[in-house]
């Protein structure tokens, strides 16, 4: 069994993927895989951040290995063009790449079954229709049958340094992976809800040809809350920043202020926070009932606070959850300001839940062992547009969640993951981020995910995450490492596609929001 390091480390790195830092995902996953070489989460994680198909497959086919009823890992690999054998049985160790290569020649067989106790003169009309069919086969030549193309599905870079996977030769004895929040196997019985028309958007990302338009005001006249990770600091701390650095100061203290999210009108401010836990360890149980188990001591929760207009100052946070997952994230407002829809492993796996802001228990919206993230309510309505993976499992796409009807439909069904999704203030255009082009780019598309285009190119292969748009849709800011190892905020002109840095420093970018 793992020890609680290895846990933590494994939590990390599947935080780190989740939000398309890759490369600290590897990192962190690989330390895993060092201490913990059958770790079926970590190896399953792994293969959605490495930088080539034959890598990604190695890793997939090792956690197949591992638990070879893994559906997830199987149906990953049909979508790099390799057939897995039948569930609950390992890759062999010189598996092909394509299972029907390996196939028994049936037909051959039943040729030979039904020649065997045929008449000479069958037997006879069989050799002369041999003979024209060896005699034709030498006139024409038959076009050899394509392989199937395995889909790189873009992934980004991966370290030289980086040690490979375990090759499929080798023999693994299955052990139990400590449950960590994130469900890498399907509920054969779980139905995902589906739109009887689902039309596939368009493959096509074109990048942006910018015209000119009307000037809008420049960048460094806006207001932001940003969080940022500082230096030893295990949680965001909360900024207020006019963009370029000018006016940068902190509020609000450092307990914690991570995925920000400001209300509608701009006077309320939700975020998730880690918090000590009370544990039931020591506590008495009941005749005839099996002890308690502890709770862990630092759980994350959702919060909210009043905020002045001009960001300056924080009112006192009240706690809205008291959830046991692990994990928490991305709050999202209603168009009304009384509910808030965030994301929660508090039943094993991520799925969204809603809250009302007055109180009151969260509400489950999702239930499927799928990885449901990311939440983002389109802008006066009851919809929220959300990553998830419960079609393609290990590649996610954008799915929508309507509260009022509880419809469920997919949204897009591009190439690579798809994440951060985030709304333009008019609900006519998404922005979210794409690794379809080999590294996590910028994209938007219209309000039914269609005509993508890619906004950050010839960036030298940086990741960009975190998108967010100013209130008059004149800009989108973003968190980047394109100038270091550190992720930093950035500005997009969108009319003409002009890229400015918002501000300087040491931390590290988390989110981003735009004050009115």
């Amino acid at each position: 069994m793992s020890s609680p390091n290895i846990q933590d480390t494994l939590r990390d790195g599947v935080e780190a993927a989740r939000r398309g830092d890759k490369l600290t995902a590897r990192r962190l996953l690989q330390q895993v895989l060092i201490q913990d070489r059958d770790n079926e989460v970590a190896l399953m994680w792994m293969a959605s951040v490495v930088d080539t198909v034959e890598d990604r497959r190695a890793y997939l086919l090792r956690a197949l290995q591992v638990n070879p009823n893994n559906d997830r890992a199987r149906e990953a690999l049909r979508r790099l063009g390799y057939e897995p054998p039948p569930p609950g049985t390992a890759p062999a160790a010189n598996a092909p790449r394509n299972a029907a290569s390996s196939a028994p020649n049936v037909d051959a067989d039943r040729r030979a079954r039904s020649t065997s106790g045929a008449s000479p003169f069958l037997v006879a009309a069989a050799i002369i229709g041999l003979v024209i069919i060896v005699i034709a086969a030498l006139v024409i030549t038959s076009p050899q049958t394509a392989q199937p193309t395995p889909n790189p599905n873009a992934l980004s870079f991966l370290p030289s340094d980086t040690p490979m996977p375990p090759t499929a030769s080798e023999a693994v004895t299955p052990t139990a992976t400590v449950f960590t929040g994130i469900i890498v196997t399907r509920n054969p019985n779980a139905q995902d809800v589906l739109p009887p028309t689902f039309t596939p958007t368009e493959t096509e990302a074109p990048t942006r040809t910018f015209t000119p338009t009307i000037t809008p005001i420049p960048i460094n006249n806006y207001r932001a809350l940003i969080s940022d990770y500082e230096i030893n600091n295990s949680q965001p701390s909360l900024f207020r920043l006019n963009v370029q650095g000018e006016d940068e100061r902190a509020i609000g203290g450092g307990e914690g202020y991570a995925d920000i999210a400001l209300s509608p009108n701009g006077d309320m401010i939700a975020f998730v926070r880690v918090i000590a836990a009370p544990s039931v360890a020591e506590t008495t149980p009941e005749p005839d009932q099996p002890t308690p188990t502890a709770i862990p001591q630092a759980l994350p929760q959702l919060f909210i606070a009043p905020i002045a207009s001009n960001g300056g100052a924080l009112g006192t946070p009240v706690q809205l959850t008291t959830m046991l997952g692990t994990q928490m994230s991305r709050p999202t407002w209603s168009g009304d300001g009384q509910t808030l829809v965030f994301a929660s492993n508090e039943d094993g796996d991520f799925d969204l839940y809603s809250i009302s802001v007055s109180g009151g228990s969260p509400q489950q919206l999702t239930r499927n062992t799928a990885l449901d993230t990311s939440p983002t309510f389109r802008p006066n309505t009851n919809m929220v547009v959300f990553v998830s993976d419960m079609d393609s499992p290990g590649f996610t796409d954008l799915y929508t969640y309507d509260l009022g009807t509880e419809a469920l439909m997919r949204l897009t069904d591009g190439e690579g993951n798809l994440f951060d999704p985030a709304w333009s203030y008019d609900g006519e255009q998404l922005a979210y981020i794409s690794d379809a082009n080999g590294d996590a780019d910028l994209f938007i598309a219209n309000a039914q995910g269609e005509r993508p285009v890619q906004l950050t190119i010839d960036d030298g292969s940086a990741e960009d995450r975190a998108p967010a748009w100013s209130r008059d849709g004149a800009y989108i800011a973003f968190a980047s490492n394109r100038d270091g190892t550190n992720f930093q905020w950035y500005a997009i002109n969108l009319s003409n596609g002009d890229i400015e840095r918002m501000n300087s420093s040491d931390r590290d970018a988390q989110r981003i929001v735009f004050l009115p």
